[in-house]
């Protein structure tokens, strides 16, 4: 069996068995063993993330779906936490052609590996209910690597991130990927220039970078919609540089802005854009996705004091010792 055979049929993994057997491994530190567990907060009724309610729970009866493909190497997931937050969106993760359903829209998040979730893709069924979608005028996004997977192909030719030399992409977008050593790490700041979701509006967006590929675009510049700087250079600096791939008729487009989606503005044009697409007026909240994410981070702050021998914790955390009898008498 070949590698990209043997990763096309890997399960994906549940988040939300990710941090399983993690109280286990806090209660076998002695000097943790006693201020620690502490029990899940609930949302829904369920076990929750700190910003996104269980699978199950995102949105039954929303308006908008929103599929995000779920593959086995699925890195950075988090880009679709600040869709699951909007009101009018119910957010689900798809793992094979069976739970595909009927989407508004389709996100192809980052990977570890993206030659080998792209087999998994295809292996699953996923890929022809993709590009079935995409005959059929559906709205694609890919950030990081389901950027990668979007074009005509991606070459790896020093083996940096797998042993597959070369691999056909998706052939949504007109790009080329090839992988290299060296890492791309930076925070990012700048726009979505004119004529991104229809409109002549330049949107202001941050995020950051954290790739090994390097993507070209074909001739057409214009279908590269953001215009990044580096976040420590001023606004106007001369190091800029475009960023992405669109497709003519903008329905598909991707990015390797990590955190597009937490850019409030632009999220919101992106989902009404969708609205517009059902017969939906715009929304006429436009949520700040910060302000929600230190909202959870409180409740969950509040909730850790609420069950954790906080004292106990801070002795810890500053090398002060915890007796005998202090452990005993709990």
């Amino acid at each position: 069996m070949s590698a990209l055979e043997r990763a096309a049929s890997t399960p994906p993994p549940d988040p939300r068995t990710l941090a399983a057997g993690g109280a286990g491994r806090v209660e076998s530190v002695p000097s943790l063993e006693r201020a620690a567990p502490t029990p899940a907060p609930q949302s829904h009724g369920r076990t929750a993330s700190v910003f996104t309610p269980a699978p199950e729970a995102l949105g039954r009866g929303l308006p908008l779906d929103i599929a995000v493909l779920r593959y086995p190497r699925i890195a950075n997931f988090t880009d679709a936490d600040p869709l699951a937050s909007e009101p009018d969106v119910r957010l689900r993760y798809v793992t094979n052609a069976r739970e595909w359903g009927e989407p508004d829209a389709v996100l192809l998040p980052g990977s570890k590996n993206t030659a080998e979730d792209l087999a998994f893709l295809r292996a699953s069924g996923l890929e022809a209910k993709l590009l079935s979608y995409g005959e059929r005028g559906g709205r694609i996004v890919g950030i990081c690597g389901g950027y990668q997977m979007l074009g005509r192909r991606l070459l790896d030719p020093d083996g940096v991130e797998s042993a597959v030399r070369e691999t056909t992409g998706l052939g949504l977008l007109p790009t080329e990927t090839t992988f290299a050593a060296d890492k791309r790490t930076e925070r990012v700041a700048g726009s979505a220039v004119g004529g991104f979701l229809g409109s002549g509006a330049e949107w202001p967006l941050a995020g950051y970078e954290i790739h090994m590929g390097r993507t070209t675009v074909g001739a057409d510049r214009a279908a590269q919609p953001f215009r990044l700087r580096l976040e420590r250079e001023p606004e106007g600096a001369a190091e800029s540089h475009s960023d992405g791939a669109m497709s003519a008729d903008g329905r598909v487009w991707g990015t390797y802005v990590h955190d597009i989606f937490r850019n409030d503005g632009l999220r919101r044009a992106w989902l009404d854009d969708i609205r517009g697409d059902k017969g939906l007026p715009p929304s006429d909240a436009v949520q700040s996705f910060a302000e929600r994410r230190e909202r959870a981070f409180d409740r969950l702050a509040d909730h850790a004091r609420r069950h954790l021998d906080m004292a106990r914790i801070y002795r810890i955390i500053h090398k002060e010792a915890v007796s005998d009898d202090e452990r005993d008498s709990d």
